[in-house]
């Protein structure tokens, strides 16, 4: 059987991009790639804006020092983390030791 370029053109198209359809075709797939990338360019846009917000204002030194601001911030973080460990894993021991639960 004789083929035409162009069968031979779409046969190759299909080997190369079947990762694509793949991915495309299997949505959880497209989300957590969707994801990964809308989270790793909300971190590069955090740095780039903390290293121009750094060249105008005035060195003053108190910006980078631990102070209540950021221990609170910190504690919440952590109170989520262990909300969502506690989700996933059913009941945390560590309450349940205490009876704070």
């Amino acid at each position: 059987m004789h083929r035409t370029p162009w069968e031979y053109f779409f046969q190759f198209l299909r080997i190369v991009l079947w990762p694509v359809s793949f991915v495309l075709q299997n949505t959880t797939l497209t989300a957590v790639a969707f994801h990964v990338y809308w989270f790793a360019l909300g971190l590069l846009k955090l740095f780039q804006d903390r290293t121009s917000g750094e060249a105008i204002m005035i060195d003053s030194g108190n910006e980078n020092q631990l102070a209540f601001g950021q221990i609170l911030a910190l504690f919440l973080l952590g109170m989520n983390l262990l909300s969502a460990f506690e989700a996933f894993s059913g009941i945390f021991r560590f309450f349940t030791f205490f009876h704070l639960n």
